[in-house]
């Protein structure tokens, strides 16, 4: 069941809300989302939304996102895979995770520069 957000446009232009995860509560799985969804809490796993995907300010999350809007406002240590826009908020911390490099005992889960090209090709904002 879907509902609209307090305060959203009362003439039908508002965002239909599917559902949030609260502070205090640790999910660990895979989300498949239809419409917007807001994390406060603790997720490990894969994230799957065809609309909006809000990580707020008390959001830990790690793992795989493939979305269509994400918005980070709390932490996110993963890859993400955006068919719109990414938004990486004044608190929001975006660790990438290259999930090869971390099963590696050698390695170190960093950054490549073609991840950072990536990010910068693919609509992020900060």
């Amino acid at each position: 069941m879907a509902w609209k957000w307090p305060g959203s446009s009362t003439n039908g232009g508002g965002e239909e809300w599917t559902g949030f995860i609260d502070q205090g509560v640790t999910m660990e799985g895979t989300l498949q989302l239809t419409g917007t969804f807001r994390i406060d809490g603790n997720v490990k796993g894969n994230i799957i939304s065809e609309q909006t995907l809000i990580l707020g300010e008390n959001a830990k999350v790690e793992g795989q996102i493939e979305g269509n809007r994400v918005v980070i406002g709390g932490r996110y240590d993963g890859v993400i895979f955006a068919k719109g826009r990414v938004e990486i908020q004044a608190k929001g911390v975006f660790r990438y995770v290259n999930e090869r490099k971390r099963n590696h005992p050698d390695s170190r889960a960093e950054p490549s520069l073609n991840a950072l090209y990536f990010l910068i090709a693919k609509n992020i904002s900060v």
